[in-house]
């Protein structure tokens, strides 16, 4: 299994087998993931602490 663990305040922790390629395509879907959400959802700081408590 492989990881990405963000903190704020820190660089991103991988856990697992990474390669390059793996992190680059990762942070492309990353992209698409967020660029989507904006689009049905606009990022705003008060639903952005909201998905924080769902989430961790």
């Amino acid at each position: 299994m492989r990881k990405i663990i963000l903190e704020d305040g820190k660089p991103p922790d991988f856990v697992g087998n990474w390669t390059v390629g793996d992190v680059l395509q990762m942070a492309q879907q990353l992209a698409a993931w967020v660029e989507r959400l904006q689009v049905s959802q606009p990022l705003t700081p008060q639903n952005n602490e909201h998905r924080k408590t769902e989430s961790g």
